[in-house]
């Protein structure tokens, strides 16, 4: 067979076509034989598109889990924040209610101080008032002893009704107000 362009006949030119499309197509399943062997070689190798198409929602899906977590760590940490600032919150409401309890404590003490203090003092006021019914009932209300312990009790007594306060501290009244007590027992 004979292959002539100047022929003019228009076998010839469907000829000569064939042959070049089997060349081509030839040419072609070499060339991607290499491109596979290449591939192969270099450790690649091409994967059909089902394969692909697994991959790529297998991607997708990675992403979105990804995401969800990614979003649920954000929703994590704004907790931890919250619970941060209520821990923050609480550890002063704790530091002022202590502080609050040492102000009650300190004033519990004081008030129960006051209040033996005044048991005392009271106590010493009704020993006073048993030693002048006593030197009273003995006839002895002339003795300056009863007269001077007399005022003392009157002057305690005036001064707690009108100040609520103590007049004098106990070390200081305590033994002339003794001695004058044994003054009056003798």
């Amino acid at each position: 067979m004979a292959y002539d362009d100047d022929s003019g006949s228009g076998t010839g030119r469907i000829l000569w076509y064939e042959v070049g499309r089997s060349e081509g197509a030839a040419s072609m399943r070499r060339n991607q034989e290499i491109q596979e062997a290449r591939h192969w070689n270099a450790g690649v190798r091409t994967i059909d598109l089902k394969d692909y198409q697994v991959l790529v929602a297998n991607r997708d899906q990675l992403w979105r889990e990804a995401h969800h977590y990614h979003h649920e760590l954000q929703l994590a940490n704004q907790e931890i924040v919250k619970a941060n600032s209520l821990i923050r919150q609480l550890s002063g409401d704790i530091e002022n209610q202590n502080r609050a309890n040492t102000r009650i404590r300190e004033s519990a003490a004081t008030e129960n101080n006051r209040r033996l203090a005044s048991i005392s003092y009271y106590g010493g006021v009704d020993d006073c008032l048993r030693a002048l019914l006593k030197a009273a009932e003995d006839g002895k209300t002339h003795y300056p002893e009863y007269q001077e312990l007399k005022t003392i009790v009157q002057q305690m007594r005036d001064t707690w009704f009108r100040e609520k306060a103590l007049i004098d501290t106990p070390d200081r009244l305590g033994p002339r107000i003794v001695a004058l007590m044994r003054a009056l027992e003798q």
